[in-house]
């Protein structure tokens, strides 16, 4: 900083404060005629505020004329005490600074000073309390709760859950409510059947949820074919997905549904293509488990009993009567009602209905080729 004074002496005056730190240079040039003193640090910090001094033209002696104090003045000195000084100036101020680099933080007593290199991984949490969720809950006949106080279509929401103990722990909720209200299979199987269809090819791969998917499954089976019909397709095509997974826990889960399924619905089974060649290509692959796989070779007897016609009922009703065009006479009577007793009244055969257009896949020869092209090496490793 630099500030200037008016002052009479030689070319070059050292002069310092006789009581702090405070130096300065005074450098003339009288071919220039101009005077100017440098001044090195010439304010100085005190409790009062700032205090500013200027040099005064007064020769010989060098006055300092104080603008907030009548007492400081200063005193002439050699070229060396000035630089001695103004080096133990830089010298003690070099230090300070370094020391405050490197200077040692005071702790408490029972405090530690954290690394810098560390992560600060604690956790601030707030307890939230929802009222609602302490109210006890009730179940009523037409919504009963679960053991948890969860209702079936809560329930069903949960099987979706992407943690594994939460759809274990609706599994389980699920086939308890369904167990002591069977009542509740029915009437919920378009909310049922989608939630746990789509766990097949998921929990297969695990035993705990294996074990409690196949029994929700057999109690869903309990259900009628009648009311079953509507969501069977959508049930198979699950059923099919979890066939042809990469995990042979998977395949060999979906396939103890299928026998499930087929000694449960055979009517449902037999009427649906889609799992004839799904089934019939899973025993021709290499996927397939091996002959003593428990279980194995009764789901292939029960598939081919489903898809086994059974023409033991099937009545030939021959009736001749002669019908006069003139007078509308009729030689002899016919009963419908007798004959077709066991038929449903809204079947048609005349404009021929499903029902009585249905053709089982084994009596197309294509089909019973191909189911016998993927038997006949089962056949060979089990009579050998």
């Amino acid at each position: 900083m630099l500030v200037p004074f008016k002052s009479v002496g030689s070319n070059v005056t050292f002069f310092k404060r006789s009581s702090g730190f405070n130096l300065g240079v005074e450098i003339s040039n009288d071919d220039l005629k101009e005077r100017t003193v440098f001044s090195v640090e010439l304010l100085q910090m005190s409790d009062t505020g700032l205090k500013v001094f200027e040099l005064i033209n007064v020769s010989p002696k060098l006055v300092l004329k104080n603008a907030s104090a009548t007492n400081s003045s200063i005193v002439a000195c050699s070229e060396e005490e000035f630089f001695s000084d103004v080096i133990d100036r830089m010298v003690t101020k070099k230090k300070a600074k370094k020391n405050a680099a490197f200077k040692k933080v005071k702790l408490k007593v029972g405090k530690k000073l954290k690394k810098t290199s560390t992560t600060d991984t604690t956790i601030k949490t707030k307890k939230v309390v929802l009222l609602s969720q302490l109210q006890e809950k009730n179940g009523t006949s037409e919504r009963p709760l679960s053991y948890r106080g969860l209702s079936l279509d809560d329930l069903c929401k949960q099987l979706g859950h992407f943690s594994k103990s939460v759809r274990n722990g609706a599994l389980v909720g699920t086939k308890q409510l369904l167990t002591s209200r069977p009542d509740l299979v029915e009437s919920h199987l378009r909310v049922l059947v989608p939630s746990v269809a789509r766990l097949i090819p998921h929990c297969g791969s695990d035993p705990a949820l294996s074990g409690q998917l196949l029994a929700l499954i057999r109690v869903i089976c309990n259900a009628s074919p009648h009311s079953m019909t509507a969501h069977f397709t959508l049930f198979v095509a699950h059923l099919l997905h979890a066939l042809t997974h990469n995990e042979a826990r998977v395949r060999s889960f979906s396939l103890s549904v299928i026998a499930l399924v087929l000694c449960t619905y055979p009517d449902l089974c037999s009427k649906n293509a889609d799992l004839f060649t799904a089934f019939v290509k899973f025993l021709g692959g290499s996927h397939k488990p091996r002959w003593n796989s428990p279980g194995f070779l009764e789901t292939i007897v029960s598939f081919i009993k489903a898809y086994t016609a059974d023409r033991s009922n099937r009545k030939d009703v021959c009736t001749e009567i002669q019908l006069s065009m003139d007078t509308g006479e009729v030689s002899a009577g016919v009963n419908l009602l007798r004959t077709f007793s066991k038929s449903n009244p809204f079947d048609f055969p005349v404009i021929t209905s499903s029902i009585s257009t249905t053709v089982s896949p084994l009596e197309v020869p294509e089909s019973l080729l191909s189911l016998s092209e993927a038997c006949a090496p089962i056949l060979d490793v089990v009579s050998s």
